[in-house]
């Protein structure tokens, strides 16, 4: 972002617009559980809240945040807090993946190969809950590096929607990883999915090793390996066709290059009324 001129406020700016424009046009609002004091969920919390309070169309739980294994276990929100929030946010923990043998009522550091194994793993289960629960998914930002996922967090997101069907909105304004993404969607080969740049992060490439070690042992859902090659060939094909979200690849085209915070957000509710009137006459249709 500090290469576009663009710093971590403008990008907080945006996510609140974009919040105020969907709660506006009736829509619930998904978070992947960043509950830090400067963090985007409580953002989104105190925008439903002030929503709500003035007398919003749909009075209630607007937010729900998905908090994954073993992060929901250091959480502990005040009563209060929980009190104030009870009418804007609902909370969702997600469990450990069934088949991972670790303490599940203790918190886990990721700080050796095999830790930050059972945290991408966690990581995923979280982001398979949120994917079941989402009808779009919207990518602004985001970072590159110093996650502690499979993939870089938006990469994976943005994976698990295009593989699912679900209608997905790139912006590429704010660069980082949703700009990866549409660099991948438009056939190219961005650096930051490549084994060359990932692998600079020796604690990343270890977890990695213990991954696909483990995955090619144990086949089963969330065990495919990771592979940046084959990600950037799924996403080249699928294309700009495959987002799904209702606008034409010349409003896409828009959409991935834009640096102004209302045209993405004009083109985001474009794309979800299209698809919306789209279901309604199939409905119709269909009697």
């Amino acid at each position: 972002m500090e290469r576009l001129g663009f710093g971590g406020v403008h990008l907080e700016d945006a996510i609140v617009e974009f919040a105020r424009f969907l709660l506006a046009n009736g829509a619930g609002l998904v978070s992947g559980g960043d509950l830090r004091v400067r963090g985007f969920t409580k953002m989104l919390f105190q925008v439903a809240e002030e929503y709500n309070r003035a007398g919003g169309s749909r009075r209630g739980e607007r937010i729900t945040d998905y908090l994954a294994w073993p992060l929901h276990l250091t959480i502990k929100l005040p009563d209060s807090e929980r009190a104030k929030w009870k009418q804007s946010a609902h909370f969702r923990e997600v469990p450990l993946p069934q088949d991972l043998r670790v303490a599940r009522k203790t918190y886990l550091k990721p700080d050796s190969p095999e830790n930050r194994y059972v945290w991408a793993r966690s990581l995923t289960a979280m982001r398979e809950a949120m994917n079941r629960d989402t009808n779009a998914r919207l990518l602004l930002g985001s970072r590159i590096v110093g996650f502690q996922g499979k993939y870089p967090g938006v990469a994976e997101e943005a994976y698990l929607a295009l593989r699912d069907g679900i209608p997905l909105y790139p912006a590429g304004g704010f660069g980082g990883c949703a700009k990866a993404v549409i660099d991948a969607l438009l056939g190219r080969r961005p650096e930051a999915f490549t084994d060359t740049f990932q692998f600079k992060n020796r604690e990343y490439a270890a977890m990695v090793r213990v991954y696909n070690d483990r995955a090619t042992a144990t086949a089963g859902p969330g065990l495919e390996p990771v592979d940046y090659d084959g990600l950037v060939r799924f996403f080249g094909a699928k294309g700009v066709a495959g987002l799904n979200n209702g606008l034409s690849a010349t409003e896409n085209r828009r959409l991935f290059e834009t640096i102004h915070v209302p045209e993405m957000i004009a083109l985001v509710l474009k794309g979800l009324r299209s698809l919306q009137e789209g279901n309604a006459r199939n409905t119709r249709g269909g009697g």
